[in-house]
């Protein structure tokens, strides 16, 4: 992610034909909108993983965690000084909280007309 990233983003999003996909994006997008990261941090690149999930049946055993492990790896491979993860869920936002990442910004669900 750069600079100018999510102002493209929410553009490209604006054309997308799923009505929910549009819904939880703008959500994050709108979200992502408040705090400037780039200059809070005083970098020009971030890398960014979008809603960490593991299906139901294999939940439990520690792939969330390893998910954000490789995606650490990656992110020092491309020289990215900041990790940054999007939590849709409390579960999400456990794992990343565990794993080192810090809450910057959060919206409640309940002041969204995300169903």
């Amino acid at each position: 992610m750069h600079p100018g990233d999510l102002v493209k983003a929410k553009e490209n999003l604006e054309s997308c034909a799923d009505e929910r996909f549009r819904k939880i994006f703008g959500l994050l997008y709108s979200t992502n909108s408040k705090v400037d990261l780039f200059e809070m941090l005083g970098v020009d690149k971030i890398f960014e993983y979008r809603i960490l999930s593991v299906d139901d049946a294999y939940r439990g055993q520690g792939l969330a965690r390893k998910l954000i492990q490789k995606s650490e790896e990656v992110a020092r491979k491309y020289h990215c000084k900041v990790v940054k993860g999007d939590a849709t869920a409390i579960g999400s936002l456990k794992i990343c909280l565990s794993s080192g990442l810090k809450a910057v910004t959060e919206i409640e669900y309940s002041d969204t007309d995300i169903n």
